[in-house]
């Protein structure tokens, strides 16, 4: 019985970390997608920037890439 006890109360509180981590995550994706639709294309117009370019080299992505 202790040991039923344990594997539920060690499941719950793992639940509980993947849940805050997503909830992290999803924040974290937020803030970077209004950063790239709101925030960039105003300071873009304001210094005259016209294009912005990424280079990459092969299979050496940068990390907002994705």
């Amino acid at each position: 019985m202790r040991l039923i006890i344990i594997i539920l109360v060690s499941f719950i509180g793992i639940n509980g970390f993947g849940q805050e981590a997503f909830r992290l995550w999803r924040k974290m994706n937020q803030i970077r997608n209004d950063k790239f639709d709101l925030i960039l294309p105003e300071v873009m117009k304001e210094n005259n920037i016209d294009m912005w370019i990424i280079m990459n080299r092969e299979d050496n992505f940068d990390a907002l890439y994705y």
